[in-house]
């Protein structure tokens, strides 16, 4: 099993490098979490871990569902969806709180060596859910920047960013699904796909900008278009960051296991 490394004997070489990264003060469990549960770490610190990693798996969850909700804003102009985005999104920030501090109590207790490791990985991991979240938000208000400059893209710019937009699906979904279940041949092919999604970022910003010259697009909405590619951009790379850890992780079970 790819936990037995949890159960190790307690040790604490680890502690310093995860209080570095987290609040030094004791936190209490924020309400909506699924899985933190402090007597968990009360009674097998080691079992929380694996809590934390279910934790993140929800916030992946939500924001996949997020930005779905943006996508609705922003391909078929359905505003009444973005009270439910603010929600949701404030809820992945408020996760990625208690996991940090959940995490914290759970070094305090006292873990071995590996479950240490593993768990600053997903505490990373929870820190790149977050980060996807704001920018998904971001496209959304690029939305509703647009609709209240009552500009509109061509035909051109808005089914490029739909062949755009299902690249982002496929690359959320296959972080998730990788990080869910430990699967590291998925979780090696989102680093491609990241990379296509560079590419077709740099041929779609150049095009956009001829566009531009041309006088074929608007200066409103060339700078919606423009913003819109970034953060693209910034959800492709957190997806990377994210499934790293999943290989990381299978490395500290191989590297335990010999």
């Amino acid at each position: 099993e790819s936990f037995t490394i949890i159960f190790l004997p307690f040790v604490k070489p680890f502690a310093a490098l995860i209080r570095r990264l987290l609040p030094d003060k004791a936190h209490k469990v924020v309400e909506g979490a699924q899985y933190l549960d402090p007597k968990l770490i009360e009674a097998t610190p080691g079992i929380a871990v694996e809590a934390v990693k279910n934790e993140c798996a929800y916030m992946g969850f939500l924001v996949i569902h997020l930005l779905d909700s943006v996508q609705e804003v922003f391909f078929n102009d359905k505003k009444d969806l973005i009270p439910k985005i603010e929600e949701t999104e404030a809820k992945i920030d408020q996760l990625h709180k208690a996991v940090k501090a959940y995490a914290e109590d759970i070094m305090q207790a006292g873990i071995s060596d590996d479950a240490a490791r593993v768990l600053t990985l997903y505490v990373a991991s929870s820190g790149n859910i977050e980060r996807i979240g704001d920018y998904a938000v971001n496209i959304q208000e690029k939305a509703v920047e647009l609709y209240e400059k009552e500009a509109s893209f061509s035909d051109i710019a808005k089914n490029e960013l739909k062949l755009l937009d299902s690249a982002l699906e496929q690359i959320l979904t296959r972080t998730n699904d990788a990080f869910e279940n430990d699967d590291i041949a998925l979780a090696r092919q989102v680093e491609p796909l990241e990379e296509v999604i560079d590419i077709l970022v740099e041929k779609l910003r150049d095009g956009h900008i001829k566009r531009l010259k041309d006088g074929i697009c608007s200066i409103d909405t060339g700078v919606v278009f423009l913003d819109v590619l970034n953060n693209v951009e910034r959800i492709s790379d957190h997806c990377s960051n994210a499934a790293f850890t999943v290989v990381d992780f299978e490395n500290i079970v191989a590297a335990h296991s010999n």
